[in-house]
């Protein structure tokens, strides 16, 4: 298992990240449930979690785009939304936080997908019929391959969110 941690001066505000593999927890004696506990302290450091539309994040951006509107015959929910953290720096943790998924489940729904974009952030989508989800995998390998720096990748695969077992799974 490979894990991202980050270290951090607080008083300088210097952050610094290293890969983690079991080899390292063993080296230095630690649990899978230390380095969740320190990366959940390291989390809210940074503040709390932020949930926006695209269309709010590239408004913060680029105030002057404008976006059409979505017919009303659209069969499915198109809204997409970008989870990071107030900082917008390794802001891909908030997914760790169960709070932070209940919150996303009360406002997306209950099954939420999410996407992998890089460790900055993840992109949250409403919940989406179970034949879309090698779909949306390609379309995280092909962002991946061509648009996330290698050290910034988080995953290759799409997550659902279940309220009832409060955990994301891997579907595809």
């Amino acid at each position: 298992m490979v894990y991202y941690a980050v270290a951090r001066d607080h008083a300088r505000e210097d952050i610094g990240t290293i890969l983690i593999y079991n080899g390292h927890m063993e080296m230095w004696g630690q649990e899978e449930e230390n380095l969740y506990q320190t990366a959940m302290m390291n989390m809210r450091a940074d503040g709390e979690a932020d949930l926006a539309t695209i269309e709010t994040v590239i408004k913060r951006i680029a105030p002057e785009i404008t976006f059409p509107s979505v017919p009303c015959n659209v069969p499915w929910d198109t809204r997409m939304y970008i989870l990071t953290n107030c900082r917008k720096r390794f802001g891909a943790a908030e997914i760790l936080d169960k709070k932070t998924l209940r919150m996303i489940a009360d406002k997306v729904g209950d099954g939420f997908i999410v996407l992998p974009s890089s460790v900055h952030e993840t992109i949250v989508l409403p919940p989406r019929d179970e034949t879309e989800y090698e779909w949306l995998a390609a379309q995280v390998r092909e962002v991946n391959d061509t648009q996330v720096d290698i050290e910034e990748r988080l995953s290759y695969h799409v997550y659902m969110y279940s309220r009832d077992e409060e955990a994301l799974q891997i579907v595809a």
